[in-house]
């Protein structure tokens, strides 16, 4: 038997490491009792990376009779896990929520239970999907808080580079380091938009 490439934990769980395949690239985890669970950890078991350029999407499905699917986030080899909160989860309201990979599928029923899909595609088109987490319009505090916590990570990360020269009664910091800087912060940002909440 091959080790499964996917593993999913909810909170005070045992580990599942068998999704059934319902397609090439799409896995389903059944999760019972969802009512119970408040956060959800998908990850890559380490069996197997995914090819280079593709990753995946996870979505939520908690009610089974309705088919709203929910994205919640993504996996790739350089995020290879993600906590979820699923304890708020609200049924999709919009199209663009209900456009996933497994909205025209036959998926199982089953009593009291809730289906965390995984649909692996390419980087480029995960990078066009928006996860209901991130689809609320940020607030005035959200805003205030990213820039104090992007400016603080700023001059943590220059000051560490400044260079007292004799006679200057500043230190100096060479643009190369902002720059660096700003490409480790675009890197992250990218990884895990929401990184700098952690």
């Amino acid at each position: 038997m091959a080790y499964p490439m996917f593993g999913c934990l909810a909170a005070t769980r045992l580990v599942d490491l068998s999704p059934m395949q319902v397609d090439v690239n799409r896995f389903i985890f059944t999760l019972a009792e969802p009512d119970s669970v408040n956060h959800l950890v998908v990850f890559l078991t380490g069996a197997m990376p995914f090819e280079p350029g593709f990753g995946a999407s996870v979505h939520l499905c908690l009610s089974q009779a309705e088919q709203n699917w929910q994205l919640l986030g993504f996996l790739s080899n350089e995020k290879p896990s993600a906590i979820f909160k699923i304890s708020r989860a609200k049924p999709a309201v919009d199209a663009a929520a209900l456009a996933n990979p497994f909205s025209s599928m036959n998926m199982p029923q089953a009593t009291n239970a809730a289906l965390v899909g995984i649909s692996v595609e390419p980087l480029a088109d995960l990078a066009q999907q928006t996860p209901v987490t991130q689809a609320a319009a940020p607030t005035a505090s959200d805003l205030t808080l990213f820039t104090q916590r992007m400016l603080e990570s700023l001059l943590n990360y220059a000051s560490s580079f400044a260079v007292d020269i004799p006679g200057v009664t500043e230190s100096l910091i060479g643009f190369s380091v902002v720059r660096r800087w700003h490409e480790q912060f675009m890197h992250k940002l990218m990884q895990d938009p929401l990184f700098w909440r952690k």
